[in-house]
């Protein structure tokens, strides 16, 4: 079991980091509040397969527990993120339906 979930790790940190860089180096991931979003999330992503990964060769020193937490801290940034632009952009297709009149809500 432990070997397949140290597999499935790898399995995931390999795409996971080839589209930040891809994204970083290709896109203008600046340009907009989602291209942002997107990368800051993929980025977080990217960092706890990482840090899951690394786990596996430092085991479980106070270092490593400080930059597991260090990393942590960062994905309910992202997800408050997530919901944030869900909400927004649910409100923003709502008053476009009631501009055409479609909605009554």
């Amino acid at each position: 079991m432990v070997l397949i979930g140290n597999v499935l790790i790898y399995l995931s940190l390999a795409p996971a980091l080839a589209f930040v860089a891809i994204y970083f180096l290709r896109v203008d991931w600046r340009r907009s509040e989602m291209s942002r979003h997107v990368m800051a999330f993929m980025a977080v992503i990217t960092a706890l397969l990482m840090v899951a990964a690394f786990r596996q060769v430092a085991g479980e020193a106070t270092w490593f527990k400080v930059l597991r937490l260090v990393v942590f801290s960062a994905l309910p940034y992202v997800l408050i993120q997530r919901l944030w632009l869900l909400i927004k952009a649910q409100g923003e297709a709502r008053r476009e339906r009631q501009r055409e009149g479609g909605d009554r809500a």
